[in-house]
């Protein structure tokens, strides 16, 4: 949270994600990274300008911020992972989608570099407003262990930004290898873990519905949610959500960031 890293592509949907960042930034007294990827050496001077205009429009007086033009010799996923590699311990703030020279950028990029980078990446879905980061972080599980992985992220994130947590499950109606005392109680002792590891008060919340990914997203808004905390994998099986899909259903339904976690020992 210290230093973040956000790839523009000269859209206007990438350059929100700047003034995301920046409020992320503000809150836990960090540095931005604004990097642009271009594929042709004679390209640079141009992208060197967009984002010297582009931090310029944003009268930028709180926040140390530094941009970077990348000149990419492979893909852009491969760019970005190897400025990842280069700065310590970073996060990277993208959007989802966008629009610009680099448009390949935002998308499926996101996915590539969750798979290179060893920390949590914050999605910006089209939907997702600036949030204000005073409402609660929502954190995802399933009963697996990889969901369970997000815990530890979401706690850190709650202390930086001084904000309570929901340990939110989604079950299906009429589940029968589930009973709402249950399941309570699981998210329950995730909640309780969560305040021991972070200091703030966290509260469970088990939300009984088939379509999971507008269920958070719903609840999300309800409660004015700062982020949504998640694994990108998690159990699969029937009559339990993938953590891999669901994921991005929450990219493009929630009205605040989605930070992705891939556990470790995920593959």
């Amino acid at each position: 949270m210290q230093h973040l890293i956000v790839p523009v592509d000269g859209s206007a949907e990438s350059w929100r994600v700047v003034d995301v960042a920046l409020e992320i930034a503000r809150h836990c007294s960090g540095r931005l990274e604004v990097v642009e990827v271009v594929f042709d050496q004679d390209e640079m001077p141009q992208a060197e300008q967009r984002l010297v205009a582009g931090l310029r429009d944003r009268a930028i007086v709180d926040v140390e911020v530094t941009s970077t033009v990348e000149l990419a010799t492979g893909s852009v996923a491969e760019a970005m992972c190897a400025v990842v590699a280069n700065r310590p311990s970073p996060t990277v703030v993208m959007a989802s989608r966008g629009h610009g020279r680099s448009a390949a950028l935002l998308g499926s990029v996101a996915e590539d570099l969750l798979r290179c980078v060893d920390g949590p990446i914050v999605i910006v879905g089209a939907r997702a407003g600036v949030p204000d980061l005073t409402g609660p972080i929502i954190v995802t599980v399933d009963g697996s262990d990889t969901s369970e992985a997000a815990i530890p992220i979401a706690a850190a994130w709650s202390l930086e930004l001084a904000v309570t947590a929901r340990v939110v499950q989604v079950i299906p109606p009429g589940d029968e290898q589930s009973t709402d005392g249950d399941e309570l109680a699981y998210a329950a002792s995730l909640a309780e873990r969560f305040s021991t590891l972070s200091g703030r008060s966290a509260q469970a919340e088990v939300l009984f519905d088939r379509d999971v990914e507008t269920a958070v997203a719903e609840y999300a808004g309800s409660v004015g949610a700062s982020l949504i905390v998640t694994s990108t994998h998690g159990r699969s099986g029937t009559s339990r959500f993938v953590l891999g899909s669901t994921a991005s259903g929450f990219v493009r339904r929630a009205p605040c960031p989605v930070l992705a976690i891939r556990p470790k020992y995920s593959t």
